[in-house]
């Protein structure tokens, strides 16, 4: 029943429903009359979807009669309120997305005990407080952008090892990224096979676009927050990224050689932080890198030469007063064939040194030998003597 045009409220459904799809709609009013009217009864449905239509008033607190719900989607609504303490209920979830609506409060529900969960998006809220961690530890998609958590990243996000995406853009997170992260698997270690055909949005080479198998991708988005320190070289471990977004922020310190490690990676964005020092040549072998913004830092010296990063706009490089070289203008005097040529000279002004040299120090030698003959007549008669006995026993 998706995709239609049906107008007015939820439907009451009887204990029997396994599977109601209602999104994209144009169903109004209050949910409550789906999940409240019949409290105390079994319930079988296991897969529940009133996306996308025009729901409002809160979420209702009797999830306890529907534990059974494996896909609960109630994103891009207007619901509001805090999250009601029986939604920790769930037996079997194993998806749950109530991104764009009008959510507050702090994410207080312990999720940790829902084994199967997955994937949760509750993007697009205004939840505040510090970033929640009760969750399961097999969760696979974390998406928890544009909301107003606040301090620091956890340590304890590190224990979700098996995370595939991480999106906490968009929020007032401060502080460095937990060293830790390369505990992340996910991202850094085997490539994962696994197939999840679920339709989502995500955020990629600056724009919303949508993807149908989360388990293909693996992502990290940090953006627009107020994070601070060095980049940890632990970031550039998870080696199976295709999205780093770590852009607007406060990072500084020089980009690590060991971003030339992120082989699989397709779009780089570290635009507008307070990062110095010069790109490292590594970055020049990322042959899948599509995606690239460096703009807006204190980065400096010769962009290094590779096919990618000559063909980048010039606006991915803008606002680095210190960069030069295609395809920004050329570094006058610091080019590579201009080092070349001088390393050149170098070699041949030591090889000439070296050959006037012994030349100049042969010579010395035969002048000093001589020149002892000539004055000392007891040694040149000793050294003819010497000769004409060599010369006659070689007869």
């Amino acid at each position: 029943m998706d995709y239609n045009n049906f107008r007015g409220g939820l439907p009451h459904i009887t204990e029997n429903v396994v599977l109601l799809d209602l999104h994209q709609n144009s169903l109004v009013g209050s949910i409550s009359p789906l999940f409240c009217h019949k409290l105390g009864r079994k319930n079988s449905l296991d897969y529940l979807d009133i996306s996308s239509n025009l729901l409002t008033g809160d979420i209702p607190d009797c999830w306890e009669y529907w534990k059974g719900i494996s896909f609960l989607y109630m994103e891009s609504n207007m619901l509001t309120g805090e999250l009601p303490p029986s939604m920790d209920s769930f037996i079997d979830l194993i998806i749950l997305d109530l991104h764009n609506n009008r959510l507050h409060g702090n994410f207080s529900l312990d999720l940790s005990n829902l084994k199967n969960l997955e994937f949760i998006n509750i993007g697009g809220n205004n939840f505040s407080g510090t970033l929640p961690v009760k969750m399961a530890h097999g969760m696979e998609v974390m998406i928890l952008r544009s909301n107003q958590f606040e301090g620091n990243i956890p340590p304890q996000l590190c224990n979700f090892s098996s995370l595939l995406q991480l999106d906490l853009s968009h929020n007032k997170l401060s502080g460095p990224i937990p060293k830790c992260i390369n505990k992340i698997h996910g991202m850094g270690g085997a490539e994962k096979t696994s197939h999840y055909p679920f339709e989502f949005n995500l955020y990629n080479k600056g724009q919303e676009l949508e993807y149908h198998d989360y388990g293909l991708l693996r992502t990290l988005d940090l953006s627009d927050n107020k994070l601070s320190s060095e980049i940890p070289t632990q970031v550039f471990s998870l080696v199976q990224l295709q999205v780093l977004n770590l852009s607007r922020n406060h990072f500084t310190g020089k980009i690590a050689k060991e971003i030339g490690d992120m082989k699989h990676l397709e779009s780089l964005d570290l635009s507008n932080n307070e990062l110095i020092g010069e790109i490292p040549v590594t970055i020049s072998i990322l042959s899948f890198l599509g995606f690239l913004n460096l703009s807006n830092n204190n980065l400096v010296g010769q962009i290094p030469v590779g096919t990618q990063l000559q063909s980048f706009n010039v606006s991915c490089y803008d606002g680095n007063p210190g960069l030069c070289g295609a395809p920004l203008p050329i570094c006058y005097g610091e080019s590579n064939s201009h080092g070349e040529h001088n390393d050149i000279d170098k070699e041949n002004s030591f090889t000439q040194s070296l050959y006037f040299g012994m030349g100049v120090g042969f010579a010395v030698g035969l002048w000093s030998f001589y020149g002892s003959l000539y004055l000392n007549r007891a040694w040149r008669h000793t050294y003819f003597r010497f000769i004409n006995h060599v010369l006659g026993s070689s007869r």
